[in-house]
């Protein structure tokens, strides 16, 4: 059986009084209540399986670009970093595990959208031992993976909404902004794409359980 559908001992029925909302069933069998999100229900399977299999720019790319294959270059760029921010990185849009990835002019347009991917962040967060606030600069590498994504996955198009975002990113991180330029997306299938985060999640959970222990001791 493949490893994310794997039935999960997280998959116990909880009266429905208990819970606030409905749940939806996750590829490992666990029943998560979007509206009611508790840490000890977030599985990193899930996401990665989740995230490999959504688009990013709602499907609108030249090929099949997932929130998976981002988020590995999100945390590549960060690469320098302490294994937390790196692992912030990693799991940065992991809410969307849960959620359609929308678009910034949708999402906007919904009441309490934000607070939900909020408290889904927050039940990552907990679930992986993690800050809640993430540190500037992985909004700054998210926000400069664009040039690569826009130049390289989109039709040529106007972006005026983006062009003072990007020209105060470029002043304020330029190292990261030109990393970020050079960056050349490959075109992964969605199970590539959840190996790879799969693999990059390893490395940097365990690099950042080293960095506590060492921070403890």
């Amino acid at each position: 059986m493949h490893p994310a559908f794997t039935p999960s001992c997280n998959a116990v029925a909880k009266p429905p009084s208990a819970r606030v909302g409905d749940w939806i069933l996750m590829p490992s069998g666990t029943e998560f209540h979007v509206l009611d999100p508790r840490p000890e229900e977030v599985r990193i399977d899930d996401i990665a399986h989740c995230l490999a299999h959504t688009c990013r720019f709602h499907g609108s790319t030249r090929h099949h670009y997932s929130v998976a294959q981002h988020s590995v270059y999100v945390a590549w760029l960060l690469r320098r970093e302490s294994a937390q921010t790196r692992l912030q990185a990693l799991l940065h849009d992991a809410s969307e595990s849960y959620l359609p990835d929308l678009a910034p002019q949708v999402k906007h347009a919904i009441p309490g959208f934000g607070r939900l991917e909020a408290a889904l962040w927050s039940a990552v967060a907990q679930r992986f031992e993690l800050p809640e606030t993430k540190p500037p600069i992985v909004k700054a590498a998210d926000l400069a993976c664009l040039w690569a994504e826009l130049d390289q996955l989109l039709p040529q198009h106007r972006h005026p909404g983006l062009a003072g975002t990007l020209s105060a990113l470029q002043a304020a991180f330029p190292a990261l902004v030109g990393e970020a330029r050079r960056l050349r997306i490959r075109e992964r299938s969605p199970r590539q794409a959840r190996e790879r985060f799969l693999a990059h999640w390893k490395r940097t959970h365990a690099a950042y359980k080293r960095e506590r222990l060492a921070a403890s001791g």
